[in-house]
């Protein structure tokens, strides 16, 4: 068939199909995250072909094409290993362990050191189980259209699962999952909903339906939404607004339309998009200025959400509808939906676009139209259509000469849904803690193998301290201060541990700072350090590192201790005695026990023959780590020796609060900063200041977009001059900000050029 001919087939004239005998209350979404996990795939080992052209959704990796549509449980898993391989990055499937709470207010998860929250909204009619709309960074389609319709709303957060810049990913899927840090933030926002929906489902009350979820947001928050769908098929309806490159819009059409310049004349590039936030994988990378090598493209990822319930939400308002693509988008848009109505759907697809509205901003004639998808996909009441909904409002021209494939047809029949949950008896106990670094709770007896307890059954519940810690009160199912606690399970029962920090000053969060041995310390040195030599002794207190060997880098060698607790939104204060053997400078890190080894407070300071102390205040503002690294590093080429005693790190404040560190006094008055920022080459900027006062210095480095792309921390003293060096990767070509910061505030900036 000629290209324009197939175009014209696919231009949705809402010609009737052939529709499958949909009935009301049909579940299309799978009771599986994944339900072909299972079935293996060899993918190619490289991608070097080219192909201007959208791939073949139907072409299968064996080099045939589909016949029938029960192929497609294959092709999907084909399709949705090489998107995680090229696009997303991998998302790992369900934990050995995920706990959490469901209530009217919140819903709780934790896997294990990890945990993060959403806030609830309840509808205000229906009744338990309800549909549950989980809404990325209240953005999206309007609380008020799901909650007037009998379904409650989650907001989530996605920087409590997902943040931080490329080099240094954080949040809680990066916890839960160390070996996953190449994986960008929207596989991991997808894989905190998924481990929403197992919280859900494990609820022994049942408040919320896990067959009934939908997902929406807006702009990033759309990426966020349609990957989930994407990537979870327990996902009922998904509702993407506004994704643009990097969510459902084509990563081809994309780069066609770019500026060439550099721009913002044009669609958001795939290397913008790679390069303004990690959302996508660092595989993408090899792809972001060849998208044609791309085995994969979004109409296939559209693909991955069939037979489910898919609403497409669009605007073409101004310069905002061409940065986000939508002709890519509707391009892919239209695509996609014929494989939904090869597998015998298409009715289950829906794409609204108005030329009216500012980004993000929410056209109330839309409202009819998500009410009456989520009547069919989560209310299950409604029949779906019989053909795809395309809102021919303000329709931009799609890339016709970009498909080259016909839409084949598939003999048989596709499954959908799922069978009834299996039965559990019993009731279910679920224990959490307070935060989540201040202990932990054990209960005796353990539950049965389905981990669940006899009716009337008493369960002792005992909160263990953690190291820094004081168990507070318990809250939930049980009351007051007395630990252990009996508990009665004539129901079942959610009990949280609350604990506190030791808040006076006595207690040392370092485990034998006084040096009784080298207990509980580990000196790191040898090959996988630079090929330094170096031994630790202990004695009266004191720990000695005998320098033989130092490598160039600061931590070769290095003495170390991990599992150090550390909360958000909470001041430390390290002090320790040093002295050496004869002047040098020795480097002190709090950060990170593993790669990327983020920083959370860092100082240099000089020692010298008489011993000395020396002190290091830090805001814990990134996220709680329960397993932080104290670092000594000595290397730098120095062989003097160190010695150190007498360790402590202890909390004195939270954040906010008026004790422990004294108000800081300003810059003195008519002193000026001196900040200077150049770029080194295409993959660093280097920013060189004079400190007008001692203490931390914070420099961040920004897009002009105002997303942060990078930040780091140095420890100054007044009239000091120092330089650092973002080594960010390869910038795509445009104006960035440098930042200077003092105690929060910002103190100067700077604009610098990145030119390839």
């Amino acid at each position: 068939m000629k290209k324009q001919l197939f175009y014209a087939a696919m231009t949705f004239a809402l010609a009737l199909i052939a529709a499958p005998s949909a009935i009301a209350q049909t579940q299309f979404n799978s009771c599986a995250e994944n339900e072909g996990a299972d079935i293996a795939v060899n993918l190619p080992t490289s991608f070097t072909t080219s192909n201007a052209n959208l791939p073949d959704p139907f072409m299968m990796l064996s080099g045939s094409r589909m016949t029938a549509k029960d192929q497609w449980k294959q092709r999907r898993q084909e399709l949705l290993k090489l998107l995680e391989k090229t696009v997303y990055g991998a998302k790992p499937g369900k934990p050995a362990s995920v706990t959490g709470t469901v209530s009217k207010t919140s819903i709780s998860v934790k896997v294990g050191s990890a945990s993060f929250s959403v806030a609830v909204t309840m509808p205000s009619s229906g009744s338990a189980p309800y549909p549950l709309v989980i809404r990325y960074d209240d953005s999206g389609a309007p609380t008020t259209d799901f909650t007037g319709n009998g379904i409650a709303v989650a907001n989530y957060t996605t920087s409590s699962v997902g943040g931080g810049t490329r080099a240094s990913k954080s949040g809680a899927f990066y916890t839960a999952n160390p070996n996953n840090k190449t994986t960008g933030h929207l596989a991991a926002w997808a894989w905190g909903v998924s481990r929403i929906i197992d919280v859900i489902e494990a609820d022994p009350d049942k408040l919320f339906d896990p067959t009934k979820i939908g997902v929406t947001g807006c702009s990033r928050d759309g990426k966020g939404a349609f990957a989930a769908g994407v990537l979870d098929q327990r996902v009922a309806l998904t509702m993407p607004m506004e994704s643009g490159t990097g969510g459902m819009a084509s990563m081809r059409v994309a780069y066609n339309n770019r500026d060439q310049s550099g721009g913002s004349n044009g669609s958001q590039s795939p290397s913008s998009a790679y390069g303004e936030q990690p959302w996508l994988g660092d595989d993408f990378s090899a792809f972001q200025n060849s998208p044609d090598k791309l085995p994969i493209d979004m109409h296939e990822a559209i693909a991955l959400v069939a037979p489910r319930g898919f609403l497409a939400i669009y605007k073409t308002a101004g310069s905002a509808g061409q940065w986000l693509n939508v002709p890519g988008s509707h391009v892919s848009a239209v695509s996609g939906a014929e494989v939904y109505k090869a597998l015998g759907y298409g009715g289950n697809f829906g794409w609204m676009n108005t030329g009216t509205q500012s980004h993000c901003a929410w056209p109330s004639g839309y409202s009819t139209t998500v009410k009456d998808f989520c009547d069919k996909y989560l209310h299950r009441k409604k029949a779906p259509a019989a053909a795809p909904l395309f809102d021919e409002n303000n329709r931009p021209a799609a890339a016709a000469s970009m498909v080259n494939w016909t839409t084949p047809t598939l003999s048989g029949t596709l499954a959908v849904g799922c069978g009834p949950a299996p039965v559990v008896t019993g009731c279910a106990l679920t224990t959490t803690v307070s935060p989540s670094s201040g202990g932990s709770v054990t209960a005796s007896p353990a539950p049965n193998a389905n981990g669940r307890y006899d009716t009337a059954a008493v369960v002792t519940l005992t909160a263990v301290a953690a190291a820094g810690w004081a168990f507070e009160s318990w809250d939930g199912d049980a009351s007051g201060a007395a630990n252990p606690v009996a508990v009665t399970m004539n129901a079942g029962k959610s009990v949280t541990a609350k604990f506190k920090l030791v808040g006076d000053g006595t207690e040392n969060l370092v485990k034998n700072g006084a040096f009784n041995g080298t207990t509980n310390w580990t000196l790191n040195q040898g090959t996988n350090y630079g090929g330094s030599a170096a031994t630790v002794s202990a004695s009266g207190g004191k720990a000695t590192i005998n320098i033989t060997t130092a490598g160039t880098e600061k931590y070769q060698p290095q003495l170390v201790q991990t599992g150090i607790a550390l909360e958000q939104g909470m001041k430390y204060r390290l002090t320790f005695k040093a002295s050496a053997a004869a002047a040098r400078t020795m480097e002190v890190l709090i950060q990170l026990a593993g790669s990327p080894y983020t920083s959370y407070a860092k100082g240099d300071f000089d020692l010298t023959a008489g011993e000395q102390t020396y002190k290091l205040e830090f805001e814990m503002t990134a996220a709680s780590d329960p397993g932080a690294q104290l670092a000594f590093n000595v290397g730098g080429n120095s062989t003097q020796n160190v010695t150190i005693s007498d360790v402590k790190l202890i909390y004195i404040a939270e954040l906010g609060g008026n004790t422990g560190i004294a108000a800081k006094t300003p810059a003195a008055s008519g002193a000026k900063p001196v900040l200077s920022v150049r770029t080194v080459s295409g993959s660093a900027i280097s920013v060189n200041f004079k400190a007008v006062r001692g203490g931390e210095a914070e420099l961040r480095l920004y897009g002009l977009k105002g997303g942060l792309i990078a930040a780091a921390r140095l420890q100054t003293v007044t009239g000091g001059s120092y330089s650092h060096t973002f080594n960010v990767g390869k910038l795509p070509n445009g104006l960035y900000v440098a930042g200077l910061y003092s105690d929060g505030r910002l103190v100067e900036q700077a604009r610098v050029a990145a030119r390839r």
